[in-house]
């Protein structure tokens, strides 16, 4: 037997049960929510550390979401509004820049 199926077969309903019986959400928003508390926590020593690894951690959800069945829009959003946000980061970073070689 494989002790890593053995494992997941376990986490996977009891992270279940603590989303819906605790915060009385669905497991998939749930995760979102966790994804979102890691990005907090990164960001508080550099935004863009943070949106860099909110951008990783939604596609590595996707990813997730795809792969056990779970309904992909609400992550799906989730990847374009990181991407917005860095694209948005990266604008505003670029325009207080002293250009380059001259500045």
């Amino acid at each position: 037997m494989n002790p890593i199926i053995l494992a997941t077969d376990y986490i996977t309903p009891t992270f279940s049960l603590i989303f819906q019986n605790a915060f009385q959400i669905s497991m998939a928003d749930g995760i979102i929510f966790v994804f979102l508390l890691f990005t907090l926590i990164f960001s508080i020593q550099d935004f863009k550390i943070g949106l860099m690894f909110l951008f990783l951690v939604n596609i590595g959800g996707f990813i997730f979401y795809s792969l056990n069945g779970f309904p992909v829009g609400n992550i799906t959003i989730m990847v374009f509004v990181s991407l917005l946000l860095m694209g948005f980061s990266l604008f505003f970073a670029k325009g207080q820049s002293t250009g380059g070689v001259i500045g």
